[in-house]
């Protein structure tokens, strides 16, 4: 029986949560001491749901909603029917789910699953736990536990809540990247020469990417080269606030699977992550997708992804002026530069660095012993 569930309660929702727990269970196929716990929910594709349960042991709970506090509470109930069926764990391991309810409800739950670890993966930095004295000092108090550990996925961000939670003891708040490169990648291809550079911003399409500003900047300078805006609108009104978007040749509105995805990245010569509204501290699926696609980035060079850009050379720092931006791309490596060729052996630098196989053994020790 395994030893650790790997509790994914935002498995319907939109972006990379379910892509994210199949790319972490192909790293870890081999391990018969890990099963899943996943949320289903009537009108979404079963297909990410059918290709887990290809690589690993998985069970499922019902969601009305991909609300993460639903999926959180209903995981948690879920864990207590399996208990009743003898199902028991030692480490529950939550991948997402809503902290501050957790921190509440969890004492409750405790007494009754009683594992000897749970862990929490969180995506995003203190800030928004500490606008409110009361819910700080419940998380404070859940992570003080003896069987907690909260993980974050940068050393950045693990910075900023080791700073703000000084009365947590330091192995409680740890660090664990993402296992977002499983093997065997494709080998690095160089792009098609074309008349035109060929960018590419893919993936969900939302406010604070930049494209409020690109996409006019690439029509009043055709010259730039070639932008494909690819992918499906968070919501609804994520769609009404860009309706500009419905107007230009290069948008692509539609869902994009992680396969086709892959295939629109490797067409394109450099992808675009130039994102005014972001946590910069955080890890990004788009710097995986560029590596796995082989290609090369342009980012802001603060935070993880500027710090990915400045240590492997995977891609290139961008200025923050918009100005200064449209002068960039227009003096980029060619596709057939030996600059170019340099930027592909960056890219190939931090597969090698953040390969599921390397990564692997250091997940299992964390996950398992």
């Amino acid at each position: 029986m395994a030893k650790v569930v790997i509790v994914q309660p935002w498995f319907t929702a939109v972006g990379h949560p379910a892509q994210s727990i199949l790319n972490t269970a192909k790293a870890l196929s081999n391990s018969t001491s890990i099963s899943y716990l996943v949320s289903a929910q009537d009108g979404t594709s079963e297909e990410p749901l059918n290709k887990l349960r290809e690589l690993a042991e998985v069970e499922s709970f019902k969601v009305a909603t991909p609300s993460l506090r639903e999926g959180t509470l209903k995981a948690l109930v879920k864990l207590l029917k399996l208990n009743r069926q003898k199902r028991h764990f030692q480490h529950v391991f939550f991948f997402d789910a809503h902290l501050v309810l957790l921190s509440l409800v969890w004492p409750l739950f405790h007494a009754v699953l009683k594992p000897q670890r749970l862990s929490l993966i969180y995506l995003m930095g203190p800030e928004r736990i500490l606008r409110s004295r009361i819910v700080t000092g419940f998380v404070t108090r859940f992570l003080q536990r003896k069987e907690v550990t909260l993980y974050l996925r940068t050393e950045e961000l693990m910075a900023a809540w080791l700073k703000a939670f000084t009365s947590v003891a330091p192995d409680g708040i740890r660090y664990l990247s993402s296992l977002e490169l499983p093997g065997p990648l494709l080998p690095i291809t160089p792009p098609t020469i074309c008349d035109q550079v060929k960018f590419g911003v893919l993936g969900q399409i939302r406010r604070g990417k930049g494209l409020e500003w690109l996409v006019p900047m690439f029509i009043r300078k055709p010259e730039l080269g070639e932008l494909l805006v690819a992918g499906a609108f968070n919501n609804a009104s994520e769609a009404e606030a860009m309706a500009f978007l419905q107007g230009f040749s290069g948008f692509r509105n539609e869902y994009l699977a992680d396969d086709t995805m892959l295939a629109i990245a490797q067409q394109q010569h450099y992808l675009l992550m130039l994102y005014d509204h972001w946590d910069a501290r955080m890890e990004s699926a788009m710097l995986y997708l560029a590596a796995r696609a082989g290609r090369p980035v342009i980012a802001f060079g603060n935070g993880w992804c500027g710090r990915q850009i400045t240590e492997y050379g995977n891609g290139l720092i961008a200025p923050t002026n918009h100005a200064d931006i449209e002068s960039l791309l227009q003096s980029l490596p060619s596709p057939a530069s030996a600059e170019y060729t340099k930027l592909l052996l960056g890219v190939e630098k931090f597969r090698q660095a953040h390969s599921s196989e390397k990564l692997r053994d250091l997940y299992l020790n964390e996950l398992v012993n």
